[in-house]
């Protein structure tokens, strides 16, 4: 695949090809980026001896750290063997951090999310992405001043233990969501499911990868399957 951006796949068979191009195209993108990462961590540390300005420096540093991180992730997941599909709109379940909740006080209808931290392979730990929280009434006095009203609050605890749903539950994709969740490669793990059938579809589990670069508008990363079942039902008259 050299001198191309490109890896296409049409069948299975080829689709076993095309992630063997793919591992193969990042082993020589993280050759380079040792040696990126190198020269720039040297020239940081000239700059840092003849007392000079730095930043710029060290974000250039831990961009390409951060990089090289992703890049890890993705050879590992095809290491193991899971195959690449598109970035769909995930379901999250689960996702790995190492950090404590952040105390949140918010009102009712709120949520809070816990995101993915983006490490290496094989640190922290998987929680849901629905923290703990805990309530209280508060009297709130009204703008004009005449009266009051009671208002729930809530406030984070704690991380909450992955909550698995029922439909997951079918001995395979336990399974294989069980050694999902113990390799810790991936950044989050959820489900996706038909849109037309709501929580009755067939669920896909997905495994993704979060791209350092990835932000709430732009849902950069690499997804990969894990497991899916299909009710035959579904073919009958």
């Amino acid at each position: 695949m050299t001198g191309t951006a490109v890896v296409a796949a049409t069948t299975r068979p080829a689709l076993v090809g095309a992630h063997g191009d793919i591992k193969a195209w990042i082993i020589q993108r993280r050759e380079r980026l040792s040696s990126e990462l190198q020269e720039v961590k040297q020239a940081l540390e000239r700059a840092r001896e003849r007392k000079w300005a730095t930043d710029t420096l060290a974000r250039q540093v831990r961009s390409l750290e951060k990089h090289e991180i992703f890049l890890a992730k993705v050879t590992a997941a095809l290491d193991v063997g899971y195959a690449i599909v598109p970035n769909f709109d995930l379901d999250a379940l689960a996702v790995r951090t190492n950090e404590k909740v952040q105390s949140w006080r918010i009102h009712k209808g709120e949520q809070p999310v816990i995101g993915a931290a983006r490490l290496p392979v094989g640190q922290g730990d998987y929680v849901s992405p629905d923290p703990e929280l805990i309530s209280w009434e508060e009297e709130i006095t009204r703008a004009d001043g005449k009266g009051s009203y009671k208002v729930t609050m809530y406030r984070t605890t704690d991380h909450a233990p992955v909550d698995v749903p029922f439909v997951l539950m079918k001995q395979e994709l336990a399974d294989a969501l069980h050694a999902a969740l113990q390799e810790r490669i991936f950044d989050e793990i959820g489900i996706v499911r038909d849109a037309r059938w709501g929580r009755r579809g067939d669920p896909v589990l997905v495994g993704r990868i979060n791209h350092p670069k990835r932000t709430r508008w732009e849902n950069r990363g690499v997804s990969f399957f894990i497991g899916w079942w299909f009710d035959v039902r579904a073919l009958e008259a």
